[in-house]
């Protein structure tokens, strides 16, 4: 199965809030994809991507992965390996405030990634645990200074870390995903911890059909170990821990029509995911979803 494909953007960005931005780029790019099977239970991508701006020039970046069914299928083996290439925003280049003023001279980031690991499927279609190795190495990656005023390439930096996953049903009919990540993610040319990346984070949730075309269910995510940056003296800090519940229910009316509700930080938890910028308080939400 080849895919291939064409973008084209223009954009045109104005900011007279943080600076005074009047700045327009241009974008053309392409890009194909193969997929094939060359034996059975093997399945092979790679493809290929060409980015051309008016401001940065030229960038081409790629992606191969590969899968291995093994073990009557029970088991599959994956890896992937690719490039990829970010460049700067004008708000990174150009914008100014009383705290705060761009670097025009910044360079695109470049990254080099791969991946590898496993799913098993459980029997009788019980759900699949999985767990997967990954790292990260960037180049000119794009990140505040010193002093928090500007922003800057960074030579070299690095994240890399474990995934792991499940998603089952249990007694009772009560289905459960989970998910945690351990990540360790470094400024390689100063030594230190990369702001805003926790070290460990993770989700829950566990919902069961209550019968009648009602479900309910209730979900918990944790985010610690993050380095951050002081909102009032710009120094940085260890950021406070968080985990925010919430709960959820839906009711099938008919073959059309459903019924939702949620709440978000059930518990109302006092966080903040940057330094200075408050999350919400708990909210309740409603809706309705009517299929045709």
């Amino acid at each position: 199965r080849i895919t291939g494909g064409v973008t084209a953007e223009a954009n045109h960005t104005r900011n007279t809030g943080f600076g005074d931005i009047n700045k327009k780029q241009g974008l053309l790019a392409v890009f194909v994809q193969d997929q094939w099977s060359p034996v059975d239970d093997v399945y092979l991508t790679g493809g290929l991507r060409n980015d051309d701006f008016d401001t940065f020039g030229r960038a081409t970046t790629g992606r191969v992965t590969g899968a291995w069914l093994v073990a009557k299928r029970a088991v599959k083996l994956r890896a992937s390996y690719g490039t990829a290439f970010r460049a700067p925003s004008f708000l990174d280049l150009y914008g100014q405030s009383a705290f705060y003023v761009g670097n025009p001279a910044l360079r695109p980031e470049q990254a080099r990634g791969w991946d590898a690991g496993a799913d098993w499927y459980l029997a009788n279609q019980r759900g699949t645990l999985s767990g997967t190795w990954f790292e990260t190495g960037f180049t000119q990656l794009i990140a505040s200074t010193a002093n928090f005023r500007s922003v800057e390439n960074i030579q070299r930096a690095r994240t890399r870390g474990v995934e792991l996953a499940a998603q089952t049903t249990l007694l009772g009919a009560v289905e459960v995903r989970a998910s945690y990540t351990y990540l360790e993610a470094q400024n390689l040319t100063a030594n230190i911890r990369l702001l805003r990346r926790p070290r460990q984070s993770g989700n829950v949730d566990v919902w069961r059909g209550l019968g009648g075309g009602v479900s309910a269910g209730a979900g918990v995510a944790f985010a610690a170990h993050r380095r951050d940056v002081d909102a009032k003296t710009f120094r940085q800090i260890d950021a406070e821990d968080y985990t925010v519940v919430r709960v959820y229910g839906a009711w099938q009316v008919n073959a059309r029509l459903a019924l939702k509700a949620r709440v978000e930080n059930l518990l109302n938890e006092n966080y903040e995911e940057v330094n200075g910028y408050p999350a919400l308080g708990w909210g309740a939400f409603a809706g309705a979803e009517w299929r045709f």
